[in-house]
């Protein structure tokens, strides 16, 4: 039995989508995610990247 870590290790995937996976898995018994829209993301890279500066600065 491996435990999410040893997932993450193996796979090389982020932690919250091995997380989401065993969640969903367990709580619906699937592991596809929903599908999504077309839409372009609500923030380009450069407004997170703007974000994090301002959320950095007023700690």
């Amino acid at each position: 039995s491996h435990n999410e870590r040893d997932i993450r290790n193996i796979l090389d995937f982020p932690k919250i989508t091995i997380h989401d996976t065993i969640e969903r898995y367990r709580n619906e018994n699937q592991i596809s995610s929903a599908p999504k829209s077309d839409r372009p993301p609500k923030l380009s890279e450069r407004s997170i990247r703007q974000l994090i500066n301002i959320v950095k600065e007023d700690q």
